[in-house]
């Protein structure tokens, strides 16, 4: 998901942050996923731990943003995600800032 040269961001300090990806034509399984922070943002406004929410099921995940360090690169998701699903939503313990989300 590109997000076209605008991130999604909430910097206000409301918690916990929820971002939700909708998939109106299909289902998916996310095997991996690479998440990138806004680099003017990272170091104040990005949570380094979420919650991934695949359909029902849910999975702590965690990266360790920095200025030096915006982008996961492929990080992959625990096999125990089978199912196919609708939609995924990624929640945030405080804020966050992502410029790009590859699925």
């Amino acid at each position: 998901v590109g997000l076209h040269g605008r991130s999604i961001e909430n910097s206000y300090g409301a918690s916990p942050s929820t971002f939700t990806i909708v998939f109106l034509r299909h289902r998916v399984r996310v095997e991996a996923m690479e998440l990138r922070a806004k680099l003017a943002d990272v170091a104040t406004h990005m949570s380094k731990e979420w919650e991934f929410q695949h359909g029902s099921e849910r999975v702590e995940m965690g990266f360790p943003f920095s200025p030096k360090q915006t982008s996961t690169g492929k990080l992959g998701t625990p096999r125990t995600l089978s199912t196919f699903v609708s939609h995924v939503t990624w929640t945030f313990p405080r804020d966050f800032c992502l410029e790009h989300v590859v699925l």
